[in-house]
């Protein structure tokens, strides 16, 4: 699947992104639950992974984003 984004909509999902993940390192230090922890852990490695792509195509991607 391809999703193209101008630099604004590529700029308000990367950050959209980054104050989700921020709220989910909050709750994964206040988290006693083993399972809650391992469950929150998997989540963070996915949307980390996705942000990253997310720098990756602002990059190399057909639209040029500078930031």
């Amino acid at each position: 699947m391809t999703l193209e984004l101008d630099d604004e909509e590529l700029t308000d999902v990367r950050e959209a992104l980054r104050l989700h993940l921020a709220g989910l390192f909050r709750d994964l230090a206040k988290a006693d639950r083993r399972r809650f922890i391992e469950t929150m852990r998997a989540r963070l490695d996915r949307l980390e992974a996705l942000y990253s792509r997310l720098d990756r195509a602002a990059v190399t991607g057909p639209i040029s984003a500078t930031h």
